[in-house]
């Protein structure tokens, strides 16, 4: 197996020490090449140059360490402003105590002055921290793009779990409410149970292959319900006034699979039957270029809080609405003791 020689040079030159020590080699070479008057390299220079950027260390990791991190980071700009001209001139006066004084402790062999006047220092001083500064705020910059894509990562693969787990929620709701329909049938030997099994068969085929896309066709949502609608009316049908609008003309838009599916399962699993006035559902499904429009409305009697598994539906589809479509949507759902309206304004723009 050959050695990942692009992985080991990333790794390298991203290790903290490496880009240090880098940074100082390069600077030591161009205040070298600076100092260095004569036409050959000379060992005092190199001091010099040493010496030097004694003060300069000082600065750049003062600045880097402390005032960035303390003070600008935490939006003290003004502090931080006059604690950098604090240290810039702390930095030039040290700079000059090396050559008039340190210097005799450090290297008492050699006789060094400062070439350079307090203004000229100062300069020095400035240009390093103005370096230091762009160099720490553009690494903070990457650190912080970096976490926020994996945080982005993060969030897309919790999102799609999410989302497995809504329609996982889905799919035995379905099956159960249709294979009780088809059980009723069955009990009387009703010879419209071979038709209820072959709508069960092709309502299947939907939720198991085409229900795990992302996206789907609308027409082929649509279709799903009218599928989904003659399954149930084949029990319920004489005594539900069943109406449904769909478009003649749908475009070729896609919507994410069996989001539909939750209002019409609602109003048919929470459907009462009222002997003194006739139980119904309307449906009505417009669209207007992207904008999707569904109205549903359906007849109850007084419903008991308590019921389990109300509401269970519309939560899922909120749910996945908030995940799928952000700002892309309206839910507005109008309970009344008599009658369960919701309506879904979608917008299928990409």
């Amino acid at each position: 197996m050959r050695p990942n020689y692009s992985t080991y040079l990333q790794t390298f030159a991203q290790n903290r020490l490496v880009q240090h020590f880098l940074f100082w080699v390069l600077s030591l070479y161009v205040l070298f090449r600076l100092f260095n008057v004569n036409a050959h390299m000379q060992l005092t220079d190199f001091y010099y140059t040493l010496l030097f950027h004694l003060s300069l260390v000082i600065l750049v990791y003062f600045n880097t360490q402390f005032l960035l991190p303390r003070l600008l980071s935490q939006n003290r700009y003004i502090w931080y402003l006059l604690s950098a001209v604090a240290l810039i001139a702390i930095a030039s006066l040290f700079n000059q105590f090396t050559f008039t004084t340190l210097t005799d402790w450090l290297l008492p062999g050699y006789y060094f002055i400062s070439y350079y006047t307090v203004w000229d220092i100062t300069q020095f001083m400035l240009a390093y921290w103005a370096i230091s500064t762009i160099l720490k705020l553009a690494k903070s910059w990457f650190k912080v793009s970096e976490q926020n894509k994996k945080i982005q990562e993060l969030q897309q693969q919790k999102t799609a779990v999410e989302l497995s787990a809504l329609k996982a929620q889905i799919n035995p709701h379905f099956l159960f409410n249709s294979l009780n329909n088809i059980y009723s049938l069955a009990l009387y030997e009703d010879k419209k149970t071979p038709e209820a099994l072959l709508q069960l068969s092709q309502c299947m085929r939907y939720v198991l292959y085409d229900g795990n896309r992302d996206e789907i066709q609308l027409a082929a949502e649509i279709d799903f319900l009218k599928n989904y609608s003659s399954l149930f009316l084949l029990r319920n049908q004489p005594e539900l006034d069943f109406k449904a609008h769909y478009p003649t003309h749908i475009p070729e838009i896609k919507i994410a699979p069996l989001l539909l599916l939750n209002l019409l399962e609602n109003a048919f699993k929470h459907l009462k039957t009222n002997r003194k006035k006739e139980s119904y559902i309307h449906l009505y499904l417009s669209i207007k270029e992207q904008l999707v429009y569904f109205d549903l409305q359906n007849s109850r009697q007084a419903k008991d809080d308590k019921e389990p598994g109300n509401g269970l539906g519309l939560e899922n589809l909120q749910r996945r609405l908030q995940l799928l479509y952000p700002d892309r949507y309206e839910l507005l759902i109008v309970p009344r003791p008599d009658y369960f309206q919701v309506s879904l304004s979608l917008n299928l723009t990409t």
